[in-house]
């Protein structure tokens, strides 16, 4: 009885550990933490319609992030977050609004759908220095990536709607 119980302290910790370590508060990023950033998404192999991503800040729910993309990503919405981005580097054309098309949840219990195409959805060309916001529930997706398209980005959770 007395090893059991001991085996039950020491596993104890294990899910803690496989969920992987939180990254720690920071309230500041300087451009060189940026291009150290880049630099790493540079030597990295990248997923097709994701690309990388890497944490530069979280705080509570707020994780801000750098995204780095070489090629087009899959159309999605998110159901409880706005995304906010700045354009780093690069351009695109940010397709938006419309409806998803073949809509299902990126994996289960997620809170974010991933289809096929955005139907009747609106394009605008970004470019560096550009701003953008998505409220939740809009299809988004990025295509026509040129070189390096780089922004910094947030996913802002949402309180619900009554």
């Amino acid at each position: 009885m007395k090893s059991l119980l001991v085996a039950a302290l020491l596993l104890a910790p294990i899910p803690a550990v496989a969920q992987g370590a939180a990254v720690p508060t920071r309230v500041f990023a300087s451009p060189a933490d940026l291009q150290a950033l880049i630099v790493k998404a540079r030597g990295e192999r990248h997923t097709e319609g994701i690309g990388s991503v890497y944490p530069i800040s979280v705080v509570g729910p707020y994780q801000m992030q750098l995204e780095y993309r070489t090629g087009p990503t899959r159309p999605a919405l998110h159901h409880q977050d706005a995304g906010w981005a700045y354009v780093v580097q690069g351009t695109c054309t940010l397709v938006t609004q419309g409806s998803l098309r073949d809509s299902k949840p990126a994996a289960p219990g997620s809170t974010t759908d991933v289809g096929t195409a955005i139907d009747n959805g609106v394009s605008q060309k970004l470019a560096k220095g550009d701003f953008i916001m998505i409220p939740p529930n809009m299809p988004h997706q990025f295509l026509d990536i040129h070189g390096e398209f780089i922004i910094v980005s947030m996913h802002l959770p949402m309180p619900a709607q009554k």
